[in-house]
């Protein structure tokens, strides 16, 4: 019996992502694939344990300890819709020796978004990795003009105690 097998495309319309993402798993070895000719087939049950294996991205938290890649899903596919007219994404790095050194900013930012979440339209999306090769931590933010404005503010209060 032929296995099942699905394109890149096809991949990318199932878990809601852009097909450059799919593409970057694959490079990655993260999701196993073989290829004919120029074209890159997924297996099925390739796919079902990829899905199943990964932690997925909850739709009611503000923060996610997440991989690199997983930043670029959050930013190429549908994840986060909002009926606000306005949105703003923004990305912050910062140095930072090890992740609990940025820990108390992640925790200043989720404690601002949970009060936030109630005076504007929006829904305040937020993820984060820690970046050991470059000693860094990047936060991605999604959110209204209002929360990115509070955000850099708090942002800025913790770069300026660190000084």
């Amino acid at each position: 019996m032929k296995d099942e097998v699905y394109s890149v495309e096809e991949v990318a319309a199932k878990m809601d992502v852009h097909s450059r993402t799919v593409r970057r798993y694959i490079a990655a070895g993260e999701l196993s694939a073989s290829r004919d000719g120029k074209k890159w087939f997924v297996k099925k049950e390739d796919l079902t344990g990829f899905i199943n294996n990964r932690n997925p991205l909850s739709r009611n938290d503000h923060q996610h300890q997440v991989k690199e890649d997983d930043l670029c899903v959050f930013l190429d596919s549908g994840y986060h819709k909002s009926e606000c007219r306005v949105q703003i994404c923004t990305v912050v790095d910062i140095k930072a020796a090890s992740s609990e050194e940025v820990q108390p900013l992640l925790d200043k930012l989720n404690a601002a978004f949970s009060v936030e979440k109630h005076d504007h339209c929006i829904e305040t999306k937020m993820q984060s990795v820690y970046k050991t090769r470059g000693k860094k931590m990047r936060i991605v933010i999604w959110a209204s003009p209002q929360s990115i404005a509070l955000a850099m503010d708090i942002v800025g209060a913790f770069v300026t105690a660190c000084e």
